[in-house]
This record gives structure tokens, C-alpha cells and sequence, in this order.
């Protein structure tokens, strides 16, 4: 940017406000980095929890993810609040992967919370031997989407890492 030279032959107190723009700036920068950072570090530990449904070997829940649910309400406020920063210029672009990524997940857990209470209310239903007789239709396409959710579950078990799950998003 500039030369030595240059900065001999001109007196640098001349640019002293530009400078301390200059270092305001990186610094805020570095602020607003650390907690992305901060952020991205928690959810690459952080697990669902996925437990066993009636004692059955093959068959797996979500089970209370209320706090898990809970940081990621905190970490889509804490990357709004990023972004929204005049100091994230330079790193907008990521920090507006990490909101779609984390928005996504919100929808998907959210999703998940939903399909799982219509499992939970219509699996015992649809498995009775007297809907097995007298609602063959329903029972098959319920079937369907049991053999689905139960693979899904058991994914979610086997691999809980909560954020991978927005990373291949």
C-alpha cells in the first residue's frame, strides 16, 4: 500500500484518524470472528438426544432436546446480531452461510418434533391387530412411513452431531 519512502516524505500524524479507523475496524472484526467462532465450536460437539422408544432394540425418539433447542434460539440471535454489525463486511458472506445453516436446522428439528408426536400418536394405533384387519389401506401407508422415520431415528442415534445434520443441508 504504501512504501517507505512514501512514509518518510509524509508525516504519518496526518493520517492518524484513518489509522485509527483502520484499527477500530480489524479489531470489531475480530470481535465479531471470535464469537462466530465461539458459536461454531459449541455446535460441533453438541449432540441431539436420541433415546429408545418402549424398550424396543431397533426403534429410537428424539428425546428432551429442550436445551439443545434453546442455544440454537441463542446462536440464531447471536448471528443476526453478527451480521447485523456495520464491522462484518468481510465476513457477511460466511456469517450468512452460518444463519441459513442454523435456520435450516431450526426447521428440521422443529419438523422432526412434529412428525415424531403424530409417530407416537399413531403408532400404537396402526399396530393393533384390529387396524391391522378392519384399515389395511391406512396401516400400509402408515407402515411407510414407519420404516422411514425408524431409519431416520436410528441415523440420529448413530450419528447425533446436531449440525451435521444443517451441513449437509
Amino acid at each position: 500500500m504504501y512504501t517507505l519512502g512514501w512514509i518518510k516524505r509524509h508525516n504519518i500524524v496526518e493520517f492518524k484518524e484513518e489509522i485509527a479507523e483502520i484499527a477500530l475496524k480489524a479489531s470489531k472484526e475480530a470481535e465479531l470472528l471470535k464469537m462466530l467462532r465461539g458459536v461454531e465450536a459449541f455446535w460441533s460437539i453438541s449432540s441431539l438426544t436420541v433415546q429408545s422408544y418402549k424398550e424396543k432394540a431397533d426403534t429410537f425418539i428424539l428425546g428432551n432436546n429442550d436445551d439443545l433447542i434453546a442455544k440454537l434460539d441463542d446462536t440464531l440471535l447471536t448471528v443476526n446480531n453478527i451480521l447485523a454489525s456495520r464491522f462484518a463486511e468481510r465476513i457477511a458472506p460466511k456469517v450468512e452461510r452460518q444463519l441459513k445453516l442454523f435456520r435450516y436446522l431450526q426447521e428440521l428439528l422443529d419438523e422432526w418434533m412434529v412428525h415424531q408426536r403424530n409417530w407416537l400418536y399413531l403408532e400404537p394405533i396402526l399396530s393393533s391387530p384390529y387396524a391391522i384387519k378392519t384399515m389395511a389401506k391406512e396401516v400400509k401407508i402408515f407402515n411407510s412411513a414407519d420404516v422411514a422415520w425408524k431409519r431416520l431415528m436410528k441415523l440420529a442415534r448413530d450419528y447425533p452431531q446436531a449440525k451435521k445434520y444443517a451441513d449437509d443441508f
